[in-house]
């Protein structure tokens, strides 16, 4: 990435794009300042290339306002996503994927806020669109679904919390099978839940289906596995 990104002029749109994998790359290894700088880099080709409401923004300002969120400026995270979002309903409309991307990476800077009565509409919207558009079982839907009861736990909205966690869960089944990490931690949240809640015996049923699955993925001694185990 870095070669390509030496050897490109910065009036070439792979200018940008390179600039936003090198973004990509450094936020997986956790680099967040180096990311934004990329990611920064990357808003400014763009917006030289085809102006400040350009379709290509839209993925580049949202990555760039969850590197901003990881390290906790929070309100330029909270300025960028809302020009992401407002780019994607001008382009797209107001039910459109894009803007589902930015409607949840919004929520998450409201999350770290701390700002959870904001999060929750905009968390379901997000899930409304991408229901609307990719179907009630799709793997993105089962993602919006878990965030949302991940949402209502913070609030003690725990019925609606167990009901999200369920939907989630049995997309999740449906698309990967028992033997996969996101099966465990559906099963996980749902048993850490009822089992907060004293619904002990169907807690237990959930977190062993937890733990069952986290062994046969990663062993005894994984740290989530030992973490479920704990529940027990």
């Amino acid at each position: 990435y870095k070669r390509q990104q030496q050897a490109l002029p910065i009036t070439d749109s792979l200018y940008a794009e390179t600039l936003d994998g090198l973004a990509w790359l450094d936020k997986k290894l956790g680099i967040y300042s180096e990311a934004v700088l990329y990611g920064q880099k990357a808003v400014t080709s763009l917006e030289s290339l085809y102006g400040r409401n350009a379709e290509g923004l839209i993925r580049v300002l949202c990555n760039l306002s969850g590197n901003l969120s990881e390290m906790a400026r929070l309100n330029e995270a909270t300025d960028i996503v809302l020009r992401a979002l407002a780019i994607a309903e001008k382009v797209h409309g107001p039910n459109h994927i894009e803007v589902s991307r930015c409607l949840n990476t919004l929520a998450i800077v409201f999350k770290k806020r701390k700002l959870f009565k904001k999060a929750e509409p905009v968390y379901e919207r997000a899930l409304k669109i991408r229901e609307k558009t990719l179907g009630s079982d799709h793997v993105l839907v089962s993602h919006s679904l878990n965030n949302l009861a991940n949402l209502y736990y913070k609030l003690k909205k725990y019925k609606e919390a167990e009901q999200m966690y369920l939907r989630s869960s049995v997309i999740i089944k449906s698309i990967y099978g028992e033997n996969h990490p996101y099966f465990s931690q559906s099963r996980y949240s749902l048993g850490k839940l009822l089992s907060a809640h004293g619904r002990k015996n169907k807690a237990l049923n959930y977190l062993y289906e937890a733990y069952n699955t986290s062994v046969q993925i990663y062993g005894a001694n994984h740290p989530l596995t030992k973490k479920i185990h704990i529940k027990i």
